[in-house]
């Protein structure tokens, strides 16, 4: 070997002995399989294929007669979604606002109109003898109520206090309210005027 130069890698030499006997076998294996290639017949052939077609069908069948867990979900899914689709098709309110319960019922509230005083809020009662009401007044067109109740009686009558800070015009409401305090109806509106007289 030279300096400078790297080893060369040399390859071993094939063993004469062991490449006989890997040549042996692998004639030995060729002959066997075509041995059993010969040995199965048309017929065989045919009767595996039909033995196949058979399993596979049982096996398709018995996938789709007897539902699996997957194939119940989706069911469900499904039927939940074509539900909700359904139920969502009724008329839907046009705003977020509160919802009339019963419009064609007429209801009495008072005051209305020009009053001597606001000593008396009243108004038709519910059928529920046990609902809230909630009563607020607004002075003049403002937003944020200057007297705000919720009572279980159909009526409110302000105290002195609470009178003096109404404004000679008012617009007031009362909404149903839920066991929360939620309003859940506009029970009704109406607008009056504090008269001298």
């Amino acid at each position: 070997m030279k300096a400078g130069r790297p080893e060369e890698e040399m390859e071993p030499e094939p063993d004469p002995e062991l490449a006989a006997k890997l040549a042996r076998w692998a004639e030995r294996e060729h002959e066997s399989v075509e041995e059993a290639s010969r040995a199965v017949t048309e017929e065989d052939r045919r009767r595996a294929a039909t033995l196949f077609d058979e399993l596979a069908r049982k096996r398709t069948r018995s996938r789709f007669t007897s539902p699996g867990p997957l194939l119940v979900a989706a069911a469900l899914v499904i039927a939940v979604g074509v539900s909700a689709y359904l139920l969502g098709r009724g008329d839907a309110p046009d705003d977020d606002g509160p919802t009339w319960l019963d419009r064609s019922v007429e209801r009495e509230l008072v005051p209305k109109g020009p009053t001597p005083a606001y000593d008396l809020f009243s108004w038709t009662p519910a059928e529920d003898e046990t609902a809230r009401y909630g009563l607020r007044v607004f002075n003049g067109d403002e937003l944020e109520p200057a007297l705000s109740k919720d009572v279980r009686a159909s009526s409110y009558a302000p105290t002195p206090e609470e009178r003096a800070t109404l404004a000679d015009e008012i617009r007031w409401e009362v909404v149903l309210l839920d066991e929360s305090g939620l309003a859940i109806d506009l029970w009704g509106s109406e607008s009056a005027s504090r008269s001298s007289r």
